[in-house]
């Protein structure tokens, strides 16, 4: 699995979706990374002790994503 790395400190948007994609700085933080599916071309994001991984980003509260249930990824 290879990890995409920003060369920017500021969040940029995913290309699927209105929803801000948060640089590596901000996951690595909360104990998150992202890398892009190169299938679906959309990132997805892993807790660091890959325990967990989702196709929504794990810093937006719950609340304010989409009404779609935040299913974990079978990779």
């Amino acid at each position: 699995m290879r990890v995409v790395e920003s060369t920017s400190t500021s969040s940029s948007y995913d290309s699927d979706d209105d929803e801000p994609v948060p640089s590596d700085e901000e996951l690595f933080a909360a104990g998150w990374a992202k890398t892009l599916d190169p299938n679906s071309g959309s990132y997805y994001y892993f807790t660091l002790d890959r325990a967990e991984t989702v196709w929504d980003n794990p810093l937006v509260p719950a609340s304010t994503q989409s009404d779609e249930d935040s299913s974990v990824c079978e990779i």
